[in-house]
């Protein structure tokens, strides 16, 4: 797990919340799944104002994983086999968010 200070923790929880706002759509994609299926790196991406954004370093600062910068995407390494991670990853990020879990995905 990789270490962030807590005012980067802190940046980052802000720095989200002015982007998601309650109810939006948070897109993953898996750029890497490892050779023992045990983990992924996946990339977060919401939608502003019909432009992608990326926040794989906010996102992996907020819920203390490792960012995984890439050549031409950054991503999250998100450990887990058997279950969909992305959506695990999404889950997460909206109960630090402090947002209500949509029901439909469970």
């Amino acid at each position: 797990m990789t270490k962030y200070t807590k005012a980067e923790k802190q940046a980052a929880l802000e720095n989200l919340r002015q982007l998601i706002q309650p109810g939006a759509t948070v897109y993953t994609i898996t750029r890497q799944t490892s050779a023992s299926g045990m983990s992924r790196n996946i990339s977060p991406i919401v939608f502003e104002n019909g432009e992608p954004c990326f926040p794989a370093w906010n996102v992996a600062a907020v819920l203390g994983l490792t960012w995984v910068r890439g050549g031409s995407h950054d991503a999250v390494r998100v450990k887990g086999a058997g279950e969909d991670v992305g959506l695990k990853m999404v889950k997460n990020l909206s109960a630090a968010l402090g947002y209500p879990i949509n029901q439909q995905w469970l």
